[in-house]
């Protein structure tokens, strides 16, 4: 098992673009990798199991550089 993880995020929003499993590189967007290292930064981390799952739910902070819980929209039905 890993114990690192990739986080790409945008260093304009701290929107996370992506995180993976082990130390990648750029190339892991394939025909998106130019395009990503224009508006991304890549960070690695010690692996984290239920952030990787679930990292759709949190961005990066870009004046402290720590993950933080996205604003939540509360939808009535």
């Amino acid at each position: 098992m890993n114990n690192k993880m990739t986080i790409f995020y945008s260093k304009f929003t701290g929107n996370i673009e992506g995180v993976f499993s082990g130390e990648v590189n750029y190339d892991v967007f394939v025909d998106r990798e130019e395009d990503v290292k224009a508006y991304c930064i890549r960070k690695v981390a010690n692996f984290d199991g239920q952030f990787l799952a679930t990292f759709f739910n949190y961005k990066i902070n870009l004046e402290t550089n720590k993950v933080e819980i996205k604003n939540q929209v509360n939808i009535t039905l």
